[in-house]
């Protein structure tokens, strides 16, 4: 008779019903749920601070500018124009602070393109099209906007005005 009684007490096998399986995936669906907006609120305060770290790479562009030049950067001959790295700093400088902060925030070799070319050759041009071009992430805001090119209003990358000064 134990025999008998030993065979019908066998340890059962127990799984998962699938109730309880769609119990815990709902569960954790719904604590992911109640995760992800901190997450979101996570990378935003992130972007914020690298944005803020930007502002602050260039204020220190501008009080280094100061130091050495005496002056702050100039805002440049126009809005269109572009810089010059021939031409120094100061109001011979057809290009506006962001160009002549360009040393100052670890961008010298972005600065230096084009210096020594003749005035208004292709070679010039090329060069002041080139640094046009290049993206900087210190001038861009992540939570604005992605690092991305815009359109330019001009096709000629020199400036109209004659180097020689009317008296």
């Amino acid at each position: 008779m134990s025999s008998q009684v030993a065979a019908v007490r066998r340890p059962r096998t127990r799984g998962f019903s699938l109730v309880e399986l769609l119990v815990v995936i709902t569960i954790i669906g719904i604590l992911v749920a109640l995760l992800l907006p901190a997450v979101q609120a996570a990378r935003e305060a992130a972007r914020r601070a690298q944005c803020t770290n930007h502002l602050k790479q260039i204020a220190l562009g501008f009080l280094q500018h100061e130091e050495k030049q005496k002056f702050l950067p100039t805002g440049g001959w126009s809005y269109n124009m572009v810089g010059d790295p021939d031409r120094g700093f100061g109001i011979h400088q057809p290009g506006g602070w962001d160009f002549s902060v360009l040393p100052y925030v670890e961008q010298l070799a972005l600065y230096n393109l084009g210096s020594g070319a003749a005035q208004g050759s292709a070679a010039q041009s090329a060069a002041f099209a080139q640094r046009i071009q290049t993206p900087l992430a210190v001038m861009n805001c992540p939570t604005r906007r992605p690092i991305m090119l815009l359109p330019t209003v001009q096709s000629q990358y020199t400036y109209p005005y004659s180097t020689a000064r009317s008296t």
